[in-house]
């Protein structure tokens, strides 16, 4: 579009209606995405202060609002393609910019800042550029940040000595990690469409795992050595020797020195030197009365029963129950009709905390007082249990605690990561009748990713 033609259909919706329609045919791209299916004109901007006389229009598409721009304008009102075409090809060129401003004003940052939006949008493909020199071997992991006073995480892959993608998401669930990785694998595919990476090496975390292997199905997921080793360390606290041994092959400064410390290592676990308490392998002592027979010597002793024998192997097929990792499995808990779990699980506590309220503030204006704060500190508990979907969870334990108190069983105390950060526990109330589930968040709850809450009752 040129001055004239703006000048000319600009203040026409009409006209410029019939402007747009080839364009939409023919370069789609350059518009939001389902414009074809309806949009509307709705008005103009304020004429810009940096090019009197220019107005920007709006167009609204499926309730979004965006500005439709002239193209002889550049982008930030920054001047006009015909003024600033001749000063980029000078710095496509790699001419500096104190030169460029010598010759056409205006100063360095000015050029820098238009030098940095000619088109690096692709991380992958601005430091790769050719696709055999994609890595077949990544990292990844969550940087946790501060985004605008929330919690937020950083998914950053890594591979061959650099960042290849960086993206923000709020929460470190499996579909938001999904979509913040997926930005990777959409510019690695741009690069070359069939790239499918070897390996990635994670932390712990099962949706980056996960996330990883939805991606690139082929990819094989390898621990980080050091999160196993903290897996290691955890599992047998007491083996300090092999804490030890295990922490030196992850200091191995080169590739040489860690291959050799491995072997060692692994030499040293076939001696089986390390106590057997500590590995939880070899002779147990057994209870008293009872003894460790072969195969052989069992089926001599239930020759009069063989059914015992069937019975037992078909009991234990029975409790073969495979569960894949990484995923939440709880029973579903009833709710009334047109109740989702989330919102029964908020109905609940609100009526629990006033309960509460009432217990430990008799007074009403006292209680009306502290009422905002302890709402607040529940809707942000509450909020942080629903995204993490563990709402069933505490719904479930509440529920026992109610039992066993309307039953009259001790119940009590909670242990487990759940108490430690707010769980949910019975509203204690005078009259059986009027007791009602409340999450009751004792404890600041950090807002991350913790791992799935243990047991919230005994």
């Amino acid at each position: 579009m040129t001055r004239d033609l703006y000048d000319c259909i600009w203040n026409d919706a009409a006209k410029v209606r019939r402007y747009l329609e080839p364009l939409l045919q023919t370069m789609p791209e350059l518009f939001p995405e389902g414009i074809q299916d309806g949009y509307q004109l709705s008005g103009h901007l304020p004429e810009s202060t940096k090019m009197p006389g220019i107005r920007l229009r709006q167009l609204r598409v499926q309730n979004r609002v965006y500005s439709l721009r002239p193209s002889f304008v550049m982008s930030y009102m920054t001047g006009t393609v015909e003024g600033l075409e001749h000063p980029l090809l000078l710095l496509s060129f790699g001419v500096p910019c104190w030169v460029v401003t010598k010759i056409f004003g205006h100063n360095d940052m000015f050029w820098h800042r238009h030098l940095e939006r000619l088109g690096r949008n692709s991380l992958v493909g601005t430091t790769v550029r050719v696709a055999e020199r994609l890595p077949a071997h990544l990292a990844a992991d969550e940087h946790h940040a501060d985004w605008c006073g929330e919690k937020g995480f950083v998914a950053v892959t890594a591979g061959g000595g650099c960042l290849l993608g960086m993206a923000l998401t709020d929460v470190a669930d499996e579909p938001h990690l999904t979509e913040a990785y997926g930005q990777f694998a959409a510019e690695a595919r741009d690069v070359q469409p069939d790239y499918a990476p070897q390996t990635v090496n994670t932390d712990g975390w099962f949706a980056t795992q996960n996330t990883f292997l939805a991606l690139f199905p082929m990819i094989a997921v390898v621990l980080c050595f050091l999160h196993g080793f903290l897996k290691v360390r955890d599992r047998c606290r007491k083996a300090h020797d092999l804490h030890q041994r295990l922490w030196a092959v992850y200091r191995a400064a080169r590739a040489v020195e860690f291959q050799s410390q491995m072997t060692a290592f692994r030499a040293w676990l076939r001696l089986g030197a390390w106590p057997a308490a500590d590995r939880g392998t070899g002779p147990r002592r057994c209870a008293r009365g009872t003894s460790v027979t072969t195969r052989g010597r069992r089926a001599a002793a239930l020759a009069d029963l063989p059914e015992a024998r069937a019975n037992a192997v078909a009991i234990a097929q029975r409790c073969n129950l495979p569960m894949p990792l990484g995923e939440k499995h709880l029973p579903e808990f009833p709710t009334p009709a047109g109740v989702t779990i989330d919102e029964h699980l908020r109905a609940e506590a609100a009526a629990g905390l006033e309960l509460r309220l009432a217990l430990l503030y008799p007074d009403p204006a006292t209680r009306d007082a502290k009422r905002p704060e302890y709402a607040a500190r529940l809707d942000f508990e509450a909020t942080t249990i629903v995204q993490m979907g563990f709402a069933g969870y505490f719904l479930i334990v509440a529920d026992f605690i109610n039992w066993a108190r309307e039953h009259d069983l001790p119940v009590g105390p909670g242990r487990g990561s759940g108490p430690g950060s707010r769980v949910a526990c019975p509203a204690p109330t005078p009259d059986p009748a009027q007791r009602h589930t409340a999450a009751w968040l004792e404890a600041e709850s950090p807002r991350c990713r913790p791992p799935y809450p243990g047991p919230a009752a005994s």
